[in-house]
């Protein structure tokens, strides 16, 4: 579907789907939001995120390293009084989603803390991981021969794979 040009600006569409709500001072947007849950409007390039155009316009550029965190932890929520500019670890830091909550997580499952000499850190895919000494040394102990099946397992692999080359 082709862009069609509005006969009002980008500012009155904007200000035509904003509804004040009194009790938290959030400004609901009433129009189209994506599936993430921002408020998105059509410009002539696509879709742009509405509570960054009401950022800039109010507060100027948004440098490109900095994300907006909602304060207000509502996501349809467009008023420029409720962003802070972050980095994007803070704004997973402070989020709700599963990388956040683990960031903040102060003791295992088991109730160790993680911190000071119980804390592991190991590398992960996505980047480090911290981890439980305490639970790490109990899974080696109750799985040791699995373990030792696995590296045995590897080292032969890795050897038939070396010779395989060598001939």
């Amino acid at each position: 579907m082709a862009f069609q040009k509005s006969p009002f600006s980008l500012r009155e569409r904007i200000e035509q789907k904003i509804s004040p709500e009194p009790n938290s001072g959030c400004w609901l947007w009433t129009g189209c939001v994506g599936s993430h849950g921002y408020a998105q409007v059509a410009v002539e390039a696509g879709t742009t995120i509405v509570h960054r155009i009401l950022y800039e316009e109010k507060y100027g550029i948004i440098p490109e390293h900095l994300e907006c965190d909602h304060l207000c932890r509502v996501r349809c929520c467009v008023n420029p009084d409720h962003l802070e500019l972050v980095t994007r670890r803070e704004n997973v830091r402070r989020g709700e989603a599963p990388a956040g909550k683990k960031m903040n997580q102060t003791h295992c499952q088991n109730g160790h803390p993680l911190s000071g000499p119980n804390l592991l850190i190991s590398k992960g895919r996505y980047g480090p991981n911290r981890r439980c000494r305490i639970c790490r040394a109990q899974y080696v102990q109750d799985n040791h021969e699995k373990i030792k099946a696995q590296m045995r397992a590897y080292y032969y692999a890795r050897k038939a794979e070396k010779q395989k080359v060598d001939a």
